[in-house]
């Protein structure tokens, strides 16, 4: 059972390092929440819109971008000014392409205490494998960017690898730990099981819900990516989200 939040509640998914799996982000938590809230998900990756092709999550693409690192700041007005007059619960897939520009603008719109009366989440992915150290460095720079009032969500994604060592025991996360108020792994899996049904349900941006219609697929596949929900859904539930 997911737990009640009443608050209005805006999840930005951030990262400046593209193929780390922002949009699995995205759409795990998009289909967490819309177990019992009402989401709006948009999409603003200009480049690549992954989250946007997920068709049962009805997500709107909005491409904020004008010119590489500018934004059509008055889309965005647009885009606060709809977040402030809902009462849904936003989730909000940034692409690597717009990561400087929409960055820069929520921090010289001050949209943090624009949004004073929703919680705002920032959540960010790292990654194993050759990406760490870039990714680390993303989320040390996100973290330093804004201040107490923002509730960051740290994802560890293993699917390029797990992590030489606990994220704890790295020095840079030493700077910034006061600042993390939850950590969510998406566990390695074998490649030849679990893996590999993992990967067709975001090749083909598909939900765990239309997964376990789909007549097409074997029962194991749907009773594999059963699990996989329960690991991602069960640490979500240990969140205050």
């Amino acid at each position: 059972m997911v737990k009640k939040n009443e608050k209005k509640q805006v999840h930005i998914i951030l990262q400046g390092k593209g193929g780390v799996g922002k949009s699995v982000v995205a759409s795990l938590l998009a289909q967490y929440l819309k177990q019992q809230k009402d989401v709006c998900c948009i999409d603003t990756d200009p480049i690549n819109p992954t989250f946007s092709k997920f068709k049962n999550l009805e997500v709107e693409h909005l491409d904020l971008l004008t010119s590489p690192n500018r934004i059509n700041e008055r889309l965005f007005d647009t885009l606060i000014e709809k977040i402030l007059s809902s009462q849904k619960i936003f989730v909000i897939d940034n692409g690597a392409g717009g990561f400087l520009a929409i960055s820069n603008y929520m921090l010289e719109n001050d949209i943090i205490n624009v949004l004073a009366e929703q919680d705002v989440y920032i959540h960010i992915p790292i990654t194993g494998g050759q990406a760490f150290k870039e990714t680390a460095k993303g989320l040390l720079s996100i973290a330093k960017q804004f201040d107490q009032k923002t509730k960051i969500v740290l994802w560890i994604n293993e699917f390029f690898g797990k992590l030489d060592k606990d994220i704890k025991a790295f020095p840079f996360y030493k700077e910034i730990q006061d600042r993390i108020m939850a950590q969510i792994i998406i566990p390695e899996q074998s490649i030849d099981t679990f893996g590999e049904d993992i990967k067709m349900m975001f090749t083909e941006h598909k939900t765990f819900d239309e997964v376990g219609k789909d007549e097409g697929l074997k029962f194991m596949v749907k009773r594999r990516l059963h699990i996989f929900r329960e690991q991602i859904f069960i640490q979500l539930e240990n969140t205050e989200i």
